[in-house]
């Protein structure tokens, strides 16, 4: 299978995952507060987050658990990068962020 055909097929299967971590910062330049649950909307982004109602950029950010632990890897930690040190607000696994959506 050539190259492009095998990254068509990553970018095309059916995902499922699984929200591993969410974050939350209340305040610009506040530390990030590890929440189990958050509330999310289309205009808002997260809830309680100083992001909420922004115009800005982006109102959520994402990173694969996947990735935390490849960087772990090549920092030859034993365990995965905590979500604290990325500055993200959602930890998925399982999900292929980079796919493209048909």
């Amino acid at each position: 299978m050539a190259t492009s055909d095998m990254s068509k097929l990553l970018k095309s299967i059916p995902q499922v995952g699984q929200v591993d971590w969410i974050g939350i910062r209340p305040k610009r330049r506040a530390d990030l507060v590890e929440v189990t649950e958050a509330e999310i909307t289309l205009e808002d982004g997260l809830v309680d987050d100083h992001y909420t109602s922004k115009k800005g950029k982006r109102q959520v950010t994402l990173i694969q658990a996947e990735h935390l632990q490849a960087m772990a890897g090549m920092l030859q930690q034993e365990t995965s990068i905590s979500p604290f040190l990325t500055r993200r607000n959602i930890v998925v696994a399982g999900l292929n962020l980079i796919a493209e959506l048909n």
